[in-house]
């Protein structure tokens, strides 16, 4: 059986219940950025507002007019970069 590394629920557009919440990076009424176990999550709509967060249990509920959802590929920091110039210099 595969493990459940996230678990995503949108109940009408109007909340999103979410596992595996490392971080809440930002937000503000139309926007919230999330670090989760898979990958940087990026939620945008209207009247947005954490209806309930415990990092320890890794889980969010977010509440308000949900428009997108979306998952970014991580930033490489500036170690990740140089050392993938070199990487792709030395081929």
């Amino acid at each position: 059986m595969t493990e459940i590394k996230q678990r995503l629920v949108l109940v009408n557009r109007g909340l999103v219940e979410l596992s595996g919440v490392n971080k809440v990076e930002a937000f503000a009424p139309n926007h919230i950025w999330l670090r989760t176990n898979m990958g940087d999550l990026h939620i945008s709509g209207q009247e947005l507002y954490i209806a309930s967060l415990d990092l320890d249990a890794e889980q969010i509920a977010i509440s308000g007019q949900i428009d997108q959802i979306e998952y970014q590929e991580p930033k490489l920091g500036a170690k990740d970069k140089s050392k993938n110039f070199f990487t792709r210099i030395l081929k």
